[in-house]
């Protein structure tokens, strides 16, 4: 029995054991599974099996380059521009007492921590769609630059303030 043991180096994280005979790796990337069943008996063994199976998920994280990509797909929450990550609202300004029109965009810096960075289009009594136009492609602009990081897993080298004078140029 201690043959069958699972070596302590190695983890059952993405594998499962659906049935006794074999275990099920399983991964899931920009929505796309990608899986691979390790039998048993063709492995000659549960411990080769489950060695087999942690070589096979680890090989595929490489090859799959670790994205979790979850937020490429519009969430149904999100129905003021359809695309993840950006959003619309007005607010007011209480000191100048305008109302503003501008798009927030969420990401996460390199740490991790939820970062907000907002696109001012103008005050509600001078819109224009030119405006507006301009400051939904940068904030996309913004959004889709953050993702490529994040997808590459080069997010310390994302920088936000690339983005501080968008209205200018």
């Amino acid at each position: 029995m201690a043959a069958d043991r699972k070596p302590k180096a190695y983890s059952f994280q993405n594998i499962t054991q659906p049935e006794p005979g074999g275990y099920q790796v399983r991964i899931v990337r920009r929505r796309k599974e990608t899986s691979r069943y390790f039998s048993f008996q063709l492995w000659g063994g549960k411990r080769k099996a489950f060695v087999a199976a942690n070589h096979w998920r680890d090989m595929m994280k490489v090859v799959l380059k670790k994205s979790t990509r979850y937020f490429v797909f519009a969430t149904s929450k999100n129905k003021s521009t359809g695309i993840a990550g950006i959003s619309r609202y007005i607010s007011w300004h209480k000191r100048k007492q305008h109302h503003i029109l501008s798009y927030s965009v969420c990401w996460k810096d390199a740490t991790g921590k939820a970062r907000y960075k907002s696109f001012q289009v103008c005050y509600i009594e001078n819109y224009t769609e030119e405006k507006d136009l301009r400051a939904f492609e940068v904030a996309k602009l913004f959004r889709k630059d953050w993702e490529h990081h994040a997808d590459e897993d080069i997010l310390h080298r994302f920088n936000p303030d690339a983005y501080l004078n968008w209205q200018r140029g």
